[in-house]
């Protein structure tokens, strides 16, 4: 399943927020709390019972469907709203799948090196060297987290194409 980045989203909601004044406001605080509740949650996983982490899963996702259902009048939290809305099954996808985190900080890490070296090198000269590069950086990556010898898995891939794919 996908998911996406709740640390995306509450940077966009600590903006929103800033921005906000009185009654307006309310939307933001209460999405940010509810996000990182569920972050939290996350964390105490381990330490639950199953249904008892199941059961605050669910309760979770009823008050997301209550925060997403209210009507929103302030332009600035409807646009915010509406996104929400639009990705409403991607955001708590952490909570039921261990091995989804909450944010893509680590995989943006990860990229890091990478994105600095294109801009060092003053970037690809074609489109298909982009792709062919992000092909490579993204198989070395994988590599590494797999614990498998990128030189090993590029020379296997060259003398037996047909598993390149595994």
């Amino acid at each position: 399943r996908k998911a996406k980045c709740l640390a995306h989203i509450l940077k966009s909601l600590k903006e929103l927020e800033a921005l906000q004044t009185k009654g307006a406001v309310r939307f933001s605080r209460d999405a940010t709390a509810l996000l990182k509740e569920a972050i939290g949650l996350e964390r105490q996983r381990q330490g639950l019972q199953p249904e008892v982490y199941g059961a605050l899963c669910h309760n979770l996702e009823k008050r997301l469907d209550r925060l997403l259902a209210r009507n929103i009048i302030d332009p600035k939290n409807l646009k915010l709203a509406k996104r929400l809305r639009r990705y409403r099954d991607e955001w708590l996808v952490f909570l039921y799948h261990e091995d989804v985190e909450a944010t893509n900080n680590r995989a943006e890490r990860q990229i890091r090196p990478f994105v600095l070296q294109r801009k060092i090198s003053a970037g690809n000269r074609s489109e298909w060297g982009a792709a062919l590069h992000a092909r490579i950086m993204s198989a070395f990556s994988t590599a590494a987290q797999r614990g498998v010898n990128f030189i090993d898995l590029l020379i296997r891939a060259l003398a037996e194409p047909h598993l390149a794919h595994l």
